[in-house]
């Protein structure tokens, strides 16, 4: 900064050949009229009335750096006592699956257990002796074959295990949440494939062409940005605490130099998907597309990102009989079967968006980044028992003003009819999306723009 502004008091402006933007350069369009009263002032006071108000502009940015670094020091303590306690919880797994071994191992026989080829061949099952023979022939590898089975049964069984962990967990979280008004009269329920079949492996296939055509476009357009935020050196500077060599004969100066650290990508995503009837058809297929384009991209580059969709069961006017389901598809901490969830979204009934707003909002205020963003997928208006018109639109500016509150930019994505009232509701954080076949890059591209601020 103070480079800056010695440039600026020199020579009445700054190199920004690269037209870049950011906090450092909004300080100096602040600085410049106090700068400039200062480089003309012939009086001692004035001289040093500007120099202290430029001390207190610089105080703001300075505030900001101690805060991120404190920050950060609070988030490497969380990290270690994380890290500290999944270690534990891994050595109570293991001892838990030992224990499960030792069980299947007693109800095996015995020559199905053995190691050692002679007591193999030494053991006599109580089988026919033709297919002794067969055994006697190859015994390491007929063991070898239902070891393989048991271990894919343990593996099946302990991810069976860990799902209902995880679901049980985010019932947990949804009961705990506060929702306001007529939210906490209806039901809400979480749900979350655990069992992937053929089906959604098949949806997941169909979708991924298209998906990795998309990816090869978002990163084309918008790993070069990231590039940028890498380590690099600044020369020709004022102010420095390293010599630049072939600088020395600059004649205003400028020799020193400054090595910038690499910018850590401070920030978490959260994707909620608007999976009414009304959205059935290209708009899902589109949905499904983005989403999965997303969560690749935002694995690549290490931004936690969360997907959720969301409807009611679409039955009756009374508040008691809506059933709001929210479909957790991927959780901050990735899950190999993700892609497949995200794949195989379907949608039904209506939408209550207050509350899944509400709900996956919270989740992402909890999160300690720095950025956090939450983008809604949606074609068309809230409709829920007794929830629609002006009164749902107060509702959900509500919610999204106390979540902003928190430090959650709230964004939406309209790709069906009802764009005038979306806009309403979203204001600033309104994307208008004519063209669906552009919903992926353009989402992503606003994504990226808020994050690197």
């Amino acid at each position: 900064m103070l480079n800056l502004m010695v440039q600026y008091s020199l020579t009445g402006m700054v190199n920004n050949w690269e037209m870049e933007t950011g906090i450092l350069l909004d300080l100096l369009e602040e600085a410049k009229p106090i700068i400039d009263y200062g480089v003309t002032c012939a009086e001692a006071a004035g001289r040093l009335m500007a120099s202290n108000r430029l001390l207190l502009l610089i105080w703001r940015l300075l505030k900001s750096e101690i805060e991120d670094i404190e920050e950060k020091t609070k988030q490497k303590k969380q990290s270690y006592e994380k890290r500290s306690f999944k270690a534990q919880e891994a050595a109570e797994t293991l001892s838990e699956v030992q224990k499960e071994w030792e069980n299947v191992k007693r109800e095996l026989p015995d020559f199905l257990c053995s190691k050692d080829e002679e007591t193999v061949r030494d053991t006599q099952p109580s089988i026919p002796k033709k297919q002794q023979k067969e055994f006697a022939n190859k015994p390491i590898e007929i063991s070898g074959q239902v070891l393989l089975c048991i271990e894919k049964i343990a593996e099946s069984k302990a991810e069976k295990t860990h799902n209902a962990e995880v679901l049980n967990t985010l019932r947990k979280e949804l009961f705990n949440t506060e929702f306001d008004g007529d939210h906490r009269k209806v039901k809400m329920t979480v749900e979350r494939k655990s069992q992937i079949g053929q089906r959604e492996m098949a949806q997941y296939e169909l979708a991924e062409p298209r998906v990795k055509q998309i990816m090869r476009k978002m990163k084309s357009v918008l790993l070069p940005v990231f590039y940028q935020q890498g380590e690099r050196t600044e020369k020709h500077l004022f102010f420095g605490t390293k010599i630049h060599t072939p600088s020395l004969y600059d004649p205003y100066g400028r020799f020193y130099q400054k090595k910038e650290s690499a910018k850590e990508l401070n920030a978490a995503v959260a994707i909620l998907v608007d999976l009414s009837a009304s959205m059935l058809g290209e708009r899902l297929e589109q949905a499904i597309r983005c989403c999965l384009s997303l969560y690749e991209f935002c694995i690549h580059v290490g931004i936690p990102i969360l997907i959720y969709g969301h409807h009611t069961n679409g039955e009756g006017y009374f508040l008691q009989n809506e059933l709001v389901t929210l479909h957790s598809l991927a959780e901050f901490e990735p899950d190999r079967n993700d892609r497949y969830r995200i794949a195989s979204m379907d949608v039904t009934g209506s939408n209550r968006d207050g509350a899944a707003l509400a709900y996956v909002g919270e989740k992402l205020a909890k999160r300690t980044e720095k950025t956090k963003l939450l983008c809604c997928i949606t074609d068309g208006r809230p409709n829920g028992a007794r929830y629609c018109g002006e009164e749902a639109e107060r509702d959900i500016q509500n919610i999204k003003k106390k979540l902003e509150a928190r430090g959650v930019i709230v964004m939406a994505a309209a790709i069906g009819g009802d764009k005038d009232m979306i806009e309403r509701i979203y204001r600033e954080g309104y994307l208008n999306i004519s063209d669906l076949e552009t919903l992926t890059v353009v989402l992503a591209r606003e994504l990226w723009k808020r994050i690197l601020r």
